[in-house]
């Protein structure tokens, strides 16, 4: 079975991106952790082997201290560029 990617994006408390960039990392489905400018802090990309995995790793990224709001997405089809 094809592996599930999703984007979560972060919200973070003023002064916590440090913190919450380091327990991000540590998550084991976690691909990339990007610090950004504009509507959210942080964009975590994370691949599952189904939509149950990423319900629990959305649930214990709610649990990082400093974290505000989540907004997670699905990915349905993405190409590596180079592999078109």
């Amino acid at each position: 079975m094809a592996k599930i990617p999703a984007y979560i994006l972060i919200n973070v408390d003023v002064g916590k991106i440090a913190d919450v960039f380091r327990h991000l990392i540590e998550i084991p489905q976690t691909t990339h952790v990007s610090v950004t400018a504009g509507e959210f802090d942080i964009i975590l990309r994370v691949v599952v082997n189904d939509l149950e995995e990423l319900f629990l790793i959305t649930e214990k990224i709610h649990e990082i201290e400093g974290i505000l709001k989540t907004v997670t997405h699905v990915v349905e089809k993405e190409v590596t560029k180079g592999e078109v």
